[in-house]
């Protein structure tokens, strides 16, 4: 409901797995749990909530919370978020949680969202330094400030919006619509080696080496050739030398030249656009 949306603790309460609730004390002091409910008890508002949640579940916010930091003062190792709980430095806990969920590290559209730019400029106020979280995927700590500056960082350079820019618009209907300028920004702004980590390739690659690929995408010459590849190839020859397929090929001679083209992945050779024309425009011709 619209209240919902606009309330902090009945919102969060929706994202609450059941496990912090209805398990074991010790499963629920895991690291997210810890953070929802900490947030919870400083979030809900006893004349508020209580009626609203039940006196039972509003008052298991406080007394589970108690309990993990208990524990954690007495050496049981029930993960980071007991160990932060003790420590009072939960309010930056709970931030890292709910940016993590969304997710807002490492991903092409949390620059571009106001709640995920809330939590980040949130840690960076809340966390200190010296407070980390493991994490388990990269086997690692991760020091929370830090993390949460480096990405408000990134966000504000030029250089990094621009490429993230270009990432949040893959989906896009319009892609170079979507893009707009990034590629020209990305020239000129990524010129102190920023750079970015290519999965397929396992290394971090530079990002103003990227920016004429992405640009060269988006001029009327690849524009041309992409339209007939996607439009005009899916059946056969037939398909390939209907008009509008032959207008495309005819337009690539007027709007390419001889550099313009692609490395073949299986031969690694370059092949200019025009040379599909100079293939499919004979065989249409004879027809």
């Amino acid at each position: 409901t619209f209240e919902t949306c606009k309330d902090p603790c009945l919102l969060t309460l929706e994202t609450l797995p059941s496990t912090c609730t209805d398990s074991s004390y010790e499963e629920m002091c895991s690291f997210e749990c810890t953070a929802k409910i900490l947030f919870l008890a400083k979030t809900c508002d006893p004349s508020t909530h209580r009626d609203m949640l039940g006196s039972e579940l509003f008052d298991s916010f406080g007394e589970r919370s108690s309990f993990c930091a208990d524990k954690s003062r007495e050496g049981e190792d029930l993960g980071a978020a007991g160990a932060l709980y003790a420590e009072g430095k939960l309010q930056c806990l709970a931030l890292f949680v709910f940016a993590n969920e969304r997710p807002c590290f490492n991903d092409s559209t949390h620059c571009f969202s106001d709640i995920c730019m809330g939590f980040l400029y949130g840690m960076v106020d809340a966390c200190t330094d010296g407070q980390t979280y493991f994490d388990e995927g990269k086997q690692e700590d991760v020091e929370l400030f830090a993390a949460a500056s480096a990405e408000v960082g990134k966000c504000e350079s030029p250089c990094y919006r621009a490429f993230y820019k270009v990432g949040a618009c893959e989906d896009s209907h319009d892609y170079c619509e979507c893009i707009g300028d990034a590629p020209k920004v990305m020239e000129e702004a990524c010129v102190n080696g920023e750079k970015y980590e290519d999965d397929e390739k396992g290394e971090e690659l530079l990002i103003v080496d990227l920016a004429p690929q992405i640009g060269g995408y988006c001029t009327e010459c690849s524009q041309t050739w992409h339209h007939f590849i996607y439009h005009c190839t899916e059946h056969s020859y037939d398909s390939m030398c209907q008009e509008d397929c032959k207008g495309a090929l005819r337009k690539l001679y007027d709007v390419c030249d001889d550099s313009m083209g692609y490395e073949d992945q299986d031969d690694k050779e370059f092949v200019a656009f025009t040379s599909l024309a100079d293939g499919v425009l004979p065989i249409c011709e004879d027809e």
